[in-house]
């Protein structure tokens, strides 16, 4: 009898030890992981894109306002000197 509960708990235990492949047992699962990814991967490489081009376009208009202040303030300094002092 002990042979018999010796063999059974060798057989528990390598049940419980043995290694399985996972992945190959549930394919189906490992592919909607893969696509689960892929699809988080490109709405997080969107969501950034969007966010440079917003910030570039800000730091565009930021430039061409700040060359369009410097534009009128060289207009208004060569309106108030006088036109003789120009060509000095």
């Amino acid at each position: 009898m002990a042979a018999i509960s010796t063999l059974q708990a060798r057989d528990a235990m390598h049940q419980l030890v043995k290694r399985k492949n996972w992945a190959a047992q549930e394919a189906g699962v490992v592919l909607v992981f893969c696509i689960v990814f892929i699809v988080a991967v490109g709405l997080i490489g969107l969501f950034v894109s969007r966010w440079f081009s917003r910030r570039k376009a800000a730091r565009r208009r930021s430039i061409v306002e700040a060359i369009s202040k410097k534009v009128v303030e060289v207009s208004e300094w060569k309106r108030d000197v006088p036109r003789q002092s120009l060509f000095i």
